[in-house]
């Protein structure tokens, strides 16, 4: 399914995810700032993020308020998580370690070590117990997905199929 399917299913009122939220009206960005969008490197963002940011742009927390792109290296990413204040007592490890040994730790595990200097944009909703990150370059977008931030796979190959999925378009496991 290819994100103008998922959008013309989207537009025809499809709008409850499946966690059972309705989301609002969409609002896109205009057709100016989607041209002057780019990648932090001056590349053109890819066709798929681009068509859904046309149709819109608030659902996901993917871009600011001025609707520039959130989207920078994963280890500037993994970096500001483990800046963040866990929900648990205990550390992940059991013991305390340093923001670098656990940004560390986080790109060991990544599906590819290189994943580490490509673009990421986090995703900030999701209708379950997961992160998800948008991967990005200019041909494509492949999605991560991690859990309470441990463990890190490739669950979607698009951001079509990410959507398709939350909004029950497919399944998925």
């Amino acid at each position: 399914m290819n994100i103008e399917i998922v959008i013309e299913r989207l537009q025809r009122g499809a709008r409850k995810d499946i966690a059972g939220r309705a989301f609002p009206p969409a609002t896109g960005i205009d057709a100016a700032t989607l041209d002057a969008l780019r990648l932090p490197g001056g590349e053109p963002i890819p066709h798929e993020l681009r068509t859904w940011l046309a149709f819109d742009k608030n659902w996901f927390g993917l871009v600011d308020e001025h609707d520039a792109l959130r989207c920078e290296r994963l280890r500037d990413t993994l970096a500001r998580w483990a800046q963040r204040p866990s929900d648990d007592d205990e550390p992940i490890s059991g013991e305390d370690v340093s923001a670098g040994d656990l940004v560390g730790y986080w790109i060991e595990g990544l599906p590819e070590r290189s994943l580490a200097d490509a673009y990421a944009i986090e995703v900030r909703y999701s209708p379950g117990s997961q992160e998800h990150i948008l991967i990005v370059d200019p041909e494509r977008v492949r999605v991560l997905g991690s859990h309470k931030s441990i463990e890190f796979w490739w669950k979607y190959s698009s951001l079509a199929e990410l959507v398709a999925h939350w909004f029950g378009f497919i399944e998925k496991d």
